[in-house]
């Protein structure tokens, strides 16, 4: 299904100029986004070393969770016992539903974040 064009945010991906970047940031975490299009947008969390319980909602469709770069995070859902998502790891996170996260390594671990608005919805709106 064709997802529309892709348009950049806080990093060049495609050709074109960088748009709005709008990066989050808490205690031992920080989100950027990379780049969107109609159905999806991306972006790049990092957890710091030893950070604790940070929560991720999945709002729209869903949220798709894939681990980097040499990462050990602990995923807790209401109603399911907790896991460990490791480097090339996947997880869905249905809309609606919540997650906390940690980072169980002494280095920081990334995650990538795949945001999917429901259909018609401007994709920043499912952050």
């Amino acid at each position: 299904e064709p997802q529309g064009a892709v348009r950049n945010l806080c990093a060049k991906i495609v050709p074109g100029d960088a748009g709005p970047c709008q990066e989050t940031s808490q205690k031992g975490y920080a989100s950027r986004p990379l780049f969107e299009t109609d159905d999806a947008r991306v972006e790049l969390a990092k957890l710091d070393a030893g950070t604790q319980k940070t929560e991720l909602a999945a709002t729209g469709r869903g949220l798709l969770l894939a681990a980097l770069e040499q990462a050990a995070i602990k995923i807790e859902q209401e109603g399911k016992p907790p896991m460990i998502l490791t480097t090339g790891g996947m997880l869905w996170l249905p809309g609606g539903s919540r997650g906390m996260v940690a980072n169980m390594r002494d280095v920081p671990s990334n995650l990538l974040l795949i945001f999917f608005p429901e259909k018609g919805k401007n994709p920043a709106a499912a952050h």
